[in-house]
Formats: C-alpha cells, structure tokens, sequence
C-alpha cells in the first residue's frame, strides 16, 4: 500500500513538474524551439540573437525610399508568434472580436494600433504575462530568418507562401495554410499586415541599431502614424515583399491590419507598474469627469516619457511639466493609457472653464486675489513654481490661473480649426477665469504645460 502511495505521489510530482515547465519557456532555446505559452494558447518560435543588415538600396527596381539606407542591426533573440494572432487568442487576450472576415482560426483585423496596444498592457498587468509588439527591425529580421536575400518571408514561388490579391479570394483565410520561412514562421508574407512597435519615419537615417522601436522624438512629427509589415489578402505582389513597410495612423481601424506578438521574458516592468505614478484626480460635482488636481508635473512626465523637456528645473519633479507642444502632449497621453490601462485625456474648454469657476463667480481661479492662486509675471521671479502653493479654487484644484498656460483639447473656430486653445495664462494683462488664447499644436515654450482630465463611467 504504501509503494503504491508513493508511486502515485511521485506521479503528482512528476505532473506538476511538467507543468510547471510548460508554463515557463525552454531553458538554452535554439533556432528551431517552439513553446506554447498557456494562458493564451500561443504557439512561439525561439528567434536567435543575431546581426543583419536591414532595408534595401535604391537600384531603380520598384523599391520605396523609406527601405534606404540598408544599416546593419543586432538583435537579442526573442520569442515571436508562429502565426499571426487568430480571432480565439485575441478573445482569449480579453478583447471583443471586431473581425470583418469572422473565423476563430483566420487572423483577427480591423484592429488598431491602440486597441491592440491597451490590450496588450491589460494582459500583462492581469496575468502577468510578457506580451509586445516586435519592433520593426525584430520583425524584418525574423521574416528574413536572419537577413538572406530572399524576396517575400521564405523561399519558394509566392503563391506557396503567401495569401495575397491574386490568390486570397479577397479575404483572410485559415493561419498557418501556407509554407513557412526556414525559421518556421508562417504568414508573414500575406493574409493581414503586421502592427509593429515603430513609429513611422520616412527612411531608416538614425534608426535604432539595437533592434529596438523606433519612436518619435519630441517637437518633430506631428501625426501619429505607425508601422505595418508584411502585406495583406488584398496586397499585390509589390506590397508583399520582405523589406516594404507600411504605415497609418495609430487609431485606423481596418480588415487589412492584423498582428503577431513577442514574448520577452526580460520585458521592462516598470513600463507596467504604475504604483509610482499617482496622478491625483479631482471629479467634479455634478458632472460625468474628472480632472487632474494639479499641472502634470516633470516627475509624473518622466515616468511616462524617461525624460524632461522642460527648461525650469529648479523645484524639481514638482515643477509642472513644460516645453511641451499639443502634439507632444498626445504622445504622452497615448503612452500613460497604455501604461495604466485608463483613458487619460486633454480636458476640452468647457470642462476646463467650469472646473475652474469652482461654482464661485470670481475673477480669477478661486479667488478675486490674483496673488492668492496664481503666479504669474508680477510674482513669478521669471520661473515656474511647484505645483500647489498657492491657495487652491472651490473644487480643490491648484493653479488653474497661472504658473503654466494649459493645453485643452479644442481646436480655436471653426475658420481656425488648426490651432488650438491654450487656458490659465501666466501673464498679468491676460490672467483671469475668463482669458483664452489660440497657438499652433506644434508650438512648445517655457511657458505651456497641462492637465489631465477623464470621462467617467
């Protein structure tokens, strides 16, 4: 009886053992080792660290100019899917299925770059998982199975590896159907573009050499587009080339656009713990938001961004954030919901207005003493102050007049639609609860910050 006990318990152990390997990859991976992550049912294929050279060179074939320069990148390996995300992973992934071509093995599509993104962050801060976007050079790199020559993501006649216009019926079809490249990945060639990490740049001049994204710097480019790879079923032969990049806004939504996904066991998670961020909110009485008790401050910016644009510095991670365009305000906005899983946002000028009256008819932000709740030109010494000094109005909010004019996100008029509106002014002829002001969104100063605001439920 108890050999058999033992036996019997050796088994559990042997099972539990198991699956607990299952549950983590393979220890010493190498080309050629896959892994199924369970919580999702994801097939991986262990991509090897390794150097190639990315892009092509113009030769006057039907090339576009932001494959050029051909640079050489390193990368470290990494875990990437076998197959494009199917419709039963992604609604396994948490999210409600929006494909137009409806199959649960068949890519999902119509999905954008946020809402796989947010996606992505609510996985990883639930279960915590370690999911990503490839970044653009990981995905060329495993398309090209370390940077052969090779035309489309594999050897072989198009039609064997990829589901595109002349052959795709015009519409998705079952993941993994085609031959894969020599690494094993399928559909990388075909059936829907690929999201990718990257923001869009028009050539590869100053890409990143490391494999990592690529993402905007500060003041430069105003719309937010970014990277698609691969092709799709509606692609011709051009578009499903190996090096051809695409690129749309992060908010486009279409059946072309679909994903795969990386699995980094040494992701970042402070990117995901947000415990240090503590964007303290105020909700207003009698209205359905809320909006941030103080300018954003140059620490709460530096957690969001990794740095600090601002020129006054001397208060510290308590000086409101500036040097900072409308544009740039966007960016740090997309990055903070992605990393809270909230939906953060500029408040518009009707909200900013009422939340600054504080349901008190007075001049100024809570008071009819300008010098009681703002600094301004005749009290500032020239800088910025931190944030909170100054008596707060009737809803509890600091420095609605003063220390920084604040975006909001409405555009001026209607004949003026491009700029937008800047509230709170710091100057003394144009302080008051009343006073606005119009700049263009690319516009940055020492004088322009902002708060936040969000829709509640």
């Amino acid at each position: 009886m108890k050999q058999r006990v033992a036996i019997a318990l050796f088994s559990l152990i042997i099972l539990a053992e198991n699956a607990l390997a299952e549950a983590f990859p393979p220890a010493n991976p190498v080309i050629g080792s896959t892994w199924i992550e369970p919580s999702i049912g994801m097939d991986l294929v262990w991509i090897p660290s390794g150097c190639f050279f990315m892009g092509n060179d113009y030769s006057g074939k039907t090339l576009s100019r932001n494959e050029q320069p051909r640079h050489k990148v390193c990368v470290n390996g990494y875990w990437l899917g076998k197959f494009e995300v199917t419709q039963m992973q992604y609604e396994r992934m948490g999210g409600a299925n929006p494909s137009r071509f409806k199959a649960p093995e068949n890519p999902v599509d119509s999905v954008s770059y946020d809402d796989i993104s947010n996606l992505i962050n609510k996985l990883n801060k639930d279960r915590k998982s370690k999911y990503r976007l490839p970044s653009e050079a990981e995905w060329e790199y495993a398309c090209t199975a370390g940077g052969t020559d090779e035309e489309y993501c594999g050897s072989g006649q198009l039609d064997q590896l990829a589901w595109y216009a002349k052959n795709s019926d015009q519409h998705t079809h079952t993941v993994g159907q085609k031959q894969p490249n020599s690494w094993g990945l399928y559909d990388m060639s075909g059936n829907v573009w690929e999201w990718v990490e990257d923001e869009y740049w028009g050539d590869y001049a100053e890409a990143p050499q490391d494999g990592s994204a690529r993402h905007i710097k500060l003041h430069s480019q105003p719309d937010e587009y970014f990277v698609l790879r691969g092709g799709s079923w509606s692609s011709e032969t051009e578009n499903i080339r190996a090096r051809v990049r695409g690129y749309i806004d992060s908010k486009n939504r279409n059946e072309y656009h679909g994903f795969r996904l990386v699995y980094d066991e040494h992701l970042n998670q402070s990117m995901i713990d947000t415990s240090s961020l503590n964007i303290k909110m105020v909700k207003i009485s009698g209205k359905n938001y809320e909006i941030g008790n103080y300018e954003v401050t140059q620490g709460e910016w530096k957690l969001v961004m990794g740095t600090n644009p601002s020129f006054f510095k001397q208060c510290g991670d308590n000086c409101p954030v500036e040097n900072v365009s409308w544009y740039d305000v966007q960016k740090f906005l997309r990055r903070l919901n992605e990393m809270t899983g909230k939906q953060y946002r500029l408040p518009t000028e009707s909200e900013w207005t009422y939340a600054c009256r504080g349901n008190i008819p007075t001049k100024y932000c809570g008071s009819n003493d300008v010098n009681a709740v703002a600094w301004y030109l005749k009290n500032n010494t020239r800088t910025t102050h931190s944030v909170g000094l100054k008596q707060p109005n009737g809803f509890g909010l600091y420095d609605m007049d003063g220390n920084v004019s604040e975006w909001v996100q409405d555009d001026w008029d209607e004949e003026n639609y491009y700029w937008k509106v800047v509230r709170g002014l710091y100057s003394y002829a144009d302080i008051s609860s009343d006073s606005r002001k119009s700049l263009p969104p690319e516009q940055w100063s020492d004088f322009i910050g902002f708060r936040v605001a969000r829709t509640l439920p």
